[in-house]
């Protein structure tokens, strides 16, 4: 019998890219709290947007490792 597919398991890069994504988007709520809808939140906010869905796509599709 042969064994069923397995995915291997996420790496740690997922959670440190979620930490520091969860970092990021606190600085842009604060941001936002002080000064409003500036360009400095929209980018802060961004990037914490892009780190959370970079992790995203480790934990779902971790890389092919070896």
């Amino acid at each position: 019998m042969s064994e069923p597919f397995r995915k291997p398991p996420p790496s740690g890069l997922s959670v440190v890219l979620f930490v520091f994504a969860a970092i990021d988007l606190l600085l842009a709520l604060a941001l936002l709290v002080v000064g409003g809808f500036t360009w400095q939140f929209w980018a802060i906010a961004l990037i914490g947007a892009a780190l959370a869905a970079y992790g995203l796509k480790e934990r779902l599709f971790p890389a092919e490792r070896g």
